[in-house]
């Protein structure tokens, strides 16, 4: 999977008849909405250890599960309304579906990944020895 970019996470489906969609990201408020209404699902979404599964195919198989809640993501992820979905194909929705996962999910898994990285990089430095044994000693434990 191709993570998005925070900076321009749209991205353009080319559907069966070629018809192109542009799959944008969710407003903030809307991407709250589309997290409390996947919190139920979430169990679902965790690994064998208990972490979260950024895994985009346990993530569309989870909202897939909820019909409604796919079909509201990709309304609000497109910006159509009930009258186009129901004139797309299984193959158009499954592609429409799995971009908005993609950008919607993706971001943020790409922003906790790079937090991840920072805190465990920044902790890291906080317990390593000096290796300089002519530096003086550092003010903080």
């Amino acid at each position: 999977m191709n993570t998005p970019s925070i900076f321009n996470p749209d991205k353009t489906v080319e559907l069966s008849n070629g018809d192109k969609i542009t799959v944008k990201l969710l407003k903030w408020k809307m991407a709250l909405a589309f997290f409390a209404k996947l919190r139920e699902r979430f169990k679902d979404l965790l690994d064998e250890k208990g972490n979260l599964a950024l895994d985009a195919s346990k993530i569309l198989d989870a909202i897939s599960t909820n019909i409604e809640l796919l079909e509201w993501l990709v309304l609000e992820s497109t910006g159509k309304d009930a009258a186009w979905l129901e004139q797309i194909d299984l193959g158009d929705m499954t592609k429409v579906a799995f971009k908005a996962v993609e950008i919607n999910l993706g971001v943020v898994a790409s922003e906790i990944k790079n937090v991840r990285s920072r805190l465990t990089t920044l902790a890291a430095g906080e317990v390593t020895p000096k290796l300089n044994p002519t530096s003086p000693a550092s003010a903080t434990p």
